[in-house]
């Protein structure tokens, strides 16, 4: 049995509208839904890792980000999503190695 089709541009509309209503928990529900349905892109990615940065889930943040890159490897919010987690964590090194390539995007 399949699962019903979704609507997935409404519910990356609802996500943004509850992240900026402050509903971090919301948010990555809706998501969470777009990622199962398997029509995330880029952008539902980084979406993710902001919604689970408001929950402080920093696995979860650092995971919407690596598959983020995956989809595009030079994404600058991606990376920088990346470096800052990364350092939160104490890894100064691998924030530091992912902040340079960021920093020179931007140029």
């Amino acid at each position: 049995m399949h699962a019903p089709p979704i609507n997935a541009r409404a519910l990356a509309q609802s996500g943004v509208e509850a992240l900026r209503g402050g509903d971090a928990r919301k948010a990555r529900d809706l998501f969470d839904r777009i990622v199962a349905a398997g029509e995330a892109d880029v952008s539902i990615f980084l979406a993710l890792a902001l919604a689970c940065d408001g929950l402080k889930d920093d696995s979860a943040a650092l995971a919407a980000a690596d598959k983020a890159l995956a989809l595009e490897p030079q994404n600058l919010r991606a990376l920088i999503i990346k470096a800052d987690h990364m350092a939160a964590l104490g890894d100064a090194r691998a924030a530091c190695a992912l902040r340079y390539p960021s920093m020179y995007a931007a140029r």
